[in-house]
């Protein structure tokens, strides 16, 4: 997941302005798919808790830049040049709303943390009454120019045979998208400070619920899983806003109606998560979400680490079974070959791969190998995080056989590491409960029948402590 905060429930459709694509503003059926002429990140998160830039932290811009006694007030052609700006600077979508307090939004945070959903993630929950009011992040603020950037990929190759163990990568965390968002956005802000306006730069950290600033501004519609959804672009979508004291004429900016849930009774996101995550419509319990729990910190939670699999950052799962995503994608591939490529909710980025060698990675120096991850989020900036999700990635897809492999598992078990040495015994029991697995299953082959002990071994997470510390 890409985008950041675990989004509350939308509020209704309030001080909304315009919204415009890279072409044009597209429409969607009433099934929530793209019309054939439309043609897609959680968090995280966003992940509910969408995963972040080193630090956690993006914020650009210069305060200062607010001049003159008069406010600047913008109306529906100075909305219209800034859109122009944006897309001109690679955006796919923006849009604005004004400035002001989400009292709903709020509400659901404190609900969700008062339930303990939040896990111990901090993120838009650490501080809801900011969160979820852009006044408190930049004085004087009265609008949130908010954009939106595609990481659509459509290259879906195997991990390359030359990597011993291979190790996937969520989408968004294959480039920087979101610095190319903040570079877009940043443009954006430069064109308002040249009309006297103060503008600053907000995205991919704690300041802003970027979903709920995205949805009041017409962009798109929660999806079941709590991401954002636009016409023509799906959930694969980074976004940011621009927060600025610069005023909406309320005479002359055009005010939408915020796109409907396109949904529906579907529900193959929630039906898609490896862990069960999606706990209600739009809400996310972070402490299963695999996306928040490969970030977080201390040991990873024994009952989820099968279901892990080859996951090292990120998943994808509740995006790649939407039928809006994957509606967009086959189009994307449609037109690849064709004149339009490369433009508009059709562009598809060159993906420069969602897979890494685990054992390659669990090898490296702590500054190799935070050098290798340097764009994800990892608390602390504590690489022995990363070893740990390496380690069961290596337990559920290295050949369990392997004798290089065991020895490198045999050397974090006996390490001085409480927590990477646990990971690695749980490690080295995982690849002999594989073992039993498979000579289970060519026993049953042979005689016909499958054993409850050798399903067992497969669907349920393997005991942690069978073999001594």
């Amino acid at each position: 997941m890409a985008q950041t905060g675990d989004p509350p429930e939308p509020a209704g459709p309030t001080g909304v302005t315009s919204v415009t694509s890279a072409k044009a503003t597209r429409g969607a059926d009433s099934r929530g798919e793209p019309k054939r002429s439309q043609a897609s990140h959680a968090t995280p998160p966003q992940v509910s808790g969408g995963a972040r830039r080193r630090g956690g932290v993006r914020r650009t811009g210069d305060a200062r830049r607010a001049s003159g006694s008069q406010p600047v007030v913008l109306d529906g052609s100075d909305l219209s040049e800034l859109f122009e700006v944006g897309r001109a600077a690679g955006l796919d979508l923006v849009g604005a709303t004004r400035a002001a307090a989400w009292g709903h939004t709020r509400t659901q945070l404190e609900r969700r943390r008062n339930l303990g959903l939040n896990a111990d993630m901090a993120f838009t929950y650490k501080n809801p009454p900011r969160s979820t009011d852009a006044t408190r992040v930049v004085k004087g603020a009265a609008t949130l120019i908010v954009g939106a950037r595609s990481y659509l990929q459509t290259d879906d190759a195997p991990p390359d045979p030359s990597i011993e163990v291979a190790a996937q990568v969520a989408r968004y965390a294959t480039a920087d998208h979101y610095g190319q968002l903040a570079a877009s956005l940043e443009r954006v802000a430069e064109a308002l400070r040249a009309r006297g306006a103060r503008a600053v730069v907000v995205l991919d950290r704690n300041d802003i619920v970027d979903r709920e600033a995205a949805w009041r501004c017409g962009i798109g519609w929660y999806g079941k899983n709590s991401l954002l959804l636009a016409p023509g672009f799906g959930s694969w979508i980074v976004l940011g806003s621009v927060v600025t004291n610069a005023r909406l004429n309320p005479d002359t900016a055009p005010v939408p109606t915020p796109v409907g849930d396109h949904c529906g009774t579907c529900r193959r996101c929630v039906d898609a998560c490896p862990t069960g995550a999606i706990v209600a419509d739009g809400v996310i319990d972070a402490g299963r979400c695999l996306s928040w729990l490969l970030q977080a910190r201390g040991g990873f939670p024994v009952e989820h680490r099968v279901a892990l699999g080859d996951r090292i950052y990120g998943c994808d799962d509740c995006q790649t079974a939407c039928p809006p995503n994957r509606a967009v994608e086959l189009r994307a591939r449609r037109l690849e070959s064709s004149d339009d490529v490369g433009s508009g909710p059709h562009r598809s980025i060159a993906s420069p791969g969602r897979w890494m060698d685990a054992m390659e990675l669990l090898n490296l120096d702590d500054e190799a190998l935070l050098d290798r991850v340097g764009r994800w989020y990892i608390a602390d900036r504590n690489p022995d995080l990363v070893r740990r999700n390496l380690l069961i990635v290596i337990a559920n897809s290295a050949p369990a056989d392997n004798a290089s492999v065991r020895s490198v598992l045999e050397q974090f078990d006996s390490g001085a590491d409480p927590m990477l040495s646990e990971h690695a015994t749980w490690a080295l029991n995982r690849l002999d409960d594989r073992i039993g697995s498979t000579i289970g299953s060519t026993i049953g082959a042979g005689s016909g029948t499958t054993t409850d002990q050798t399903t067992t071994m497969e669907s349920d997470p393997p005991p942690a402590t069978t073999r001594a510390p």
